[in-house]
């Protein structure tokens, strides 16, 4: 079947994208997550944070998932918001993850991001083949 024959809604329902530049709405880390999988649980939210490396940063935070990101996210770091964006690609699960740069930020956290990344492939996508490169 040709993907033209897809409809449009569908394809994305079956895709998460991961952008070198996240955006995030005038709203808390909580819902910005959640935009991933509106139905999802703290607990489901909470998994899918430790999985982006994101979770702990979250913890240390006053009003932890209930702080604000402030316009455009303008309140966290552009590395800070692209574990967010990835915690909202692993919430979704979908069955093909795109990454734009996923290497563009470097942390002490991006071989646990990397592992998270890695850990997911056996439950809907094989993600193993498309890292070509480490920085650790």
């Amino acid at each position: 079947m040709s993907i033209k024959k897809i409809p449009t809604h569908s394809l994305r329902t079956k895709q998460s994208l991961v952008e070198q530049e996240t955006y995030l709405f005038n709203d808390t880390i909580l819902n910005n997550i959640k935009i991933g999988r509106p139905d999802a649980s703290l607990e489901e939210i909470i998994q899918a944070s430790k999985k982006a490396s994101v979770h702990n940063f979250i913890e240390i935070l006053p009003l932890k998932y209930e702080t604000g990101v402030g316009e455009l996210g303008g309140q966290l770091s552009s590395g800070e918001r692209q574990c967010l964006g990835l915690a909202r690609a692993f919430l979704h699960e979908g069955e093909v993850l795109i990454l734009d740069e996923p290497t563009s930020f470097k942390r002490r956290n991006d071989f646990k991001i990397y592992y998270g990344l890695y850990s997911q492939q056996n439950h809907y996508y094989d993600f193993s083949s498309k890292i070509k490169h480490f920085y650790l």
